[in-house]
């Protein structure tokens, strides 16, 4: 006798938030996703890809590697975004930029058949006979905002049939066809685009910004349908300065989306398609690596490892990521379940998640990013590539999905960035390599100098060794090296410039005792106020403080500067005089020298460069004053000769002098292609990649030509949304 079955299914997406705090940094978390498979077809088969038998190393093989295409479906724009220029520069500037920056640098294997998305089966009789739709109608949802789902459009989705029963022998009975739509043509993966209030936005510039998720991925466990939300209430068009906040929230958002997720580092492949982390030789999943365990957070941080019912899931991506050791963290004492180390209790779990110590180290290990790690930070013998190891508040994760902050300040990818300009490495290019899914191109990334980028061929012990040795100083206690990265106690009043030369920035120090003890520098009351970089003290600007962008006040004016697109800054003791009418002179002191922002015109060769003075008092770009050239790094230019002594504007500079930067620093050409895209789709040297084909409510019209910097500080906060 045969009988019913029933079984029942649930599915899982990731969302990732970016949010906005008074700090104004950027942080993230990610929980584990399991988004539905949706199969496509590669190459010239005749037929969509559907059975069982057909993997990702058959339907591969053979393509080859061409542009990523990205399509972009937006809902309900119209309605949730009624002002019309905030409507217009989300469609035709914010979106299509980040759109085309990735479509430009990544190359994957196309799909050759329209993009569909699975329909989502809340129920089955026997594994692949649905009985009960999770939907009316048959649909699917991508992530929901409010605890109402964002559905998929119908002409996106694939054919579902459900059945009225099952034997079981697998027969089937009383079916219901839910039809194919007609897909989304000619596109590898598609972005959906909202623009909804959801409670968890900001307000006045503070709070979540913007959230991303994937929801649908293909046999190859390349993810194929995502969502965007923009919060509306947080858009500010009222400058340069806020509109390429959300340029550069679009960019990050993709990147996550795309692949860095640490919930999709055990989906990774090998070129060819095979997995880098062994499946269940059945079915092709990943249980044999995903243990669920119970974690709370009401009256502290509990664990309790493994529980087949925990309301959290670790997928382990044994070659992919492992324990490290760092700074005096030895992998020896994380017990943690990464690399399959061997048993871990959820004492030993405890101590392995992000929140709030951050005491295991953990990294990427995969070939590709170990070998631009090493190039980058100049160090051969680098074994990975350092995740960031804190969470935010009482975090029950093992990973988080940037990199760590300490080493790589001011990249795309770390969680808090306070730089004026955030830079695209070959690090973070890489491992869209490693995945499997992409070849990049690396010449999208940025023009590197070294003194200019954060850890930027600072060596081994940069990477490997505490920000600041026993005795207080700015050297790393193994390697004995001084850096300009780190400050102490000693800097706390001064004022210096940026590693880029854009921005005035101070010392983040803090006078009172660090909350870990592996983390007190030189004494109890000396650290950095970043628990995401580990509490070293740092050189941080703000944006009032930006060479081009920053605010004139009484001491700017003071001190000659000038903000401006071709200002830097240089250290400076020079002075006005302030005439007081009446005949009388005010003075002022001659101080040690301070951060300075000045226009610079370099020479043609880019081997030195003009410095120029502000002789008016309201800031004005033409009244200005050569002061002398810079030939070498040190070099000394002041007024010797008091030709601009003579009263202009009732001032006159007195005594002082300024240092020279480096030239090749300051005329460095520099190449940030992921804030360079110009109109139709190209870039500053005037090459254009494929445009993203539209869908029934897709983007259209030119991107605006130039990008100024993106000088925002953002926060992201990824979590696990059930479907």
């Amino acid at each position: 006798m045969t009988t019913l079955r029933y079984t029942k299914t649930i599915a899982f997406v990731t969302m990732s938030t970016w949010t906005i705090l008074p700090s104004s940094a950027w942080e993230s978390e990610v929980s584990p996703e399991d988004f539905t498979v949706s199969r496509v077809q590669y190459g010239g088969h005749g037929r969509r890809l559907g059975s069982n038998d057909d993997t990702c190393e058959a339907s591969i093989a053979g393509q080859p590697w061409q542009p990523l295409r990205l399509g972009v479906h937006y809902i309900d724009l119209e309605t949730d975004l009624p002002d019309t220029a905030m409507r217009d520069y989300v469609r035709k500037e914010a979106v299509p930029r980040a759109v085309s920056y990735w479509q430009k640098t990544l190359k994957v294997r196309r799909a050759q058949a329209p993009i569909r998305a699975a329909r989502s089966c809340r129920s089955e009789w026997l594994p692949g006979k649905c009985a009960r739709v999770r939907y009316e109608g048959g649909g699917a949802s991508c992530g929901s905002i409010n605890g109402s789902p964002i559905m998929i459009p119908e002409d996106y989705l694939d054919e579902l049939i459900t059945y009225g029963g099952c034997y079981t022998d697998g027969t089937c009975i009383y079916p219901t066809v839910h039809p194919a739509g007609s897909g989304f043509t000619d596109v590898d993966m598609v972005i959906l685009v909202t623009a909804k209030a959801d409670n968890d936005c900001g307000a006045n510039g503070v709070g979540t910004f913007a959230f991303a998720l994937s929801c649908q991925r293909d046999q190859c466990d390349r993810p194929t349908f995502g969502l965007i939300n923009i919060c509306p209430q947080m858009i500010d068009l009222r400058s340069q300065y806020a509109k390429d906040e959300l340029v550069g929230t679009m960019i990050h958002e993709l990147t996550h989306a795309l692949v860095f997720s640490s919930s999709k580092f055990p989906l990774f492949r090998y070129a060819d398609g095979s997995p880098r982390v062994p499946r269940d030789p059945s079915d092709g999943e990943l249980r044999p690596y995903s243990t669920r365990y119970q974690c709370s957070t009401s009256g502290g941080l509990s664990v309790t490892y493994p529980k087949s019912n925990g309301n959290y899931m670790y997928v382990d991506a044994p070659g992919v990521v492992e324990v490290g050791s760092a700074r005096g963290m030895n992998k020896e004492d994380c017990k943690c379940p990464v690399g399959r180390m061997g048993s871990t209790s959820s004492s030993d779990m405890q101590k392995c998640l992000l929140a709030p110590k951050g005491n295991c180290v953990f990294k990427v290990v995969t070939p590709k990013v170990v070998e631009k790690a090493r190039e980058y930070f100049g160090c051969s013998t680098l074994d990975g590539m350092e995740l960031e190891n804190h969470g935010s508040g009482q975090g029950c994760r093992v990973l988080e999905s940037h990199w760590e902050q300490r080493i790589l300040e001011g990249e795309l990818m770390v969680p808090v960035t306070g730089f004026s300009y955030n830079f695209m490495s070959e690090i973070t290019l890489a491992l869209f390599e490693d995945s499997g899914w992409y070849l990049p191109d690396y010449s999208m990334s940025a023009k590197m100098y070294k003194g200019m980028f954060f850890g930027y061929k600072q060596g081994c012990s940069f990477v490997n060794d505490k920000c600041i040795n026993s005795g207080g100083d700015v050297t790393f206690e193994a390697g004995g090296k001084k850096t300009s990265h780190f400050c102490t106690a000693e800097d706390d009043t001064e004022s210096r410039c940026s590693l880029d030369l854009n921005s005035k920035v101070k010392c983040t120090i803090k006078d009172e005792a660090a909350p870990f003890s592996q983390y007190l520098y030189g004494g109890p009351v000396k650290h950095g106020k970043s628990y995401y970089g580990d509490y070293c003290p740092i050189w941080e600007s703000a944006s009032s403080w930006d060479c081009e962008m920053g605010r004139f006040d009484d001491m700017s004016r003071l001190n000659g500067e000038l903000f401006a697109s071709d200002s830097v800054c240089l250290m400076s003791s020079l002075r006005r005089s302030q005439y007081l009418g009446g005949g009388k002179v005010k003075i002022l002191p001659n101080p040690k020298q301070v951060s300075a922002c000045h226009r610079v015109e370099c020479s043609a060769d880019r081997q030195s460069y003009t410095v120029f003075v502000a002789v008016g008092f309201a800031g004005d770009s033409n009244d200005v004053r050569p002061l002398g050239t810079c030939r070498t790094e040190g070099q000394i230019i002041y007024d010797p000769n008091n030709e601009y002594s003579k009263e202009v504007s009732a001032f006159k500079y007195e005594k002082g002098y300024l240092t020279c930067a480096d030239p090749a620093l300051v005329c460095a050409v520099r190449n940030y292609p992921h804030l360079s895209l110009k109109s139709n789709n190209e870039l500053s040297d005037g090459s254009s990649g494929p445009g993203p084909d539209l869908g029934a409510e897709g983007f259209a019209g030119n991107l605006r030509p130039g990008l100024s910097l993106l000088t925002v500080m953002i926060v992201i906060i990824l979590s696990i949304t059930l479907n």
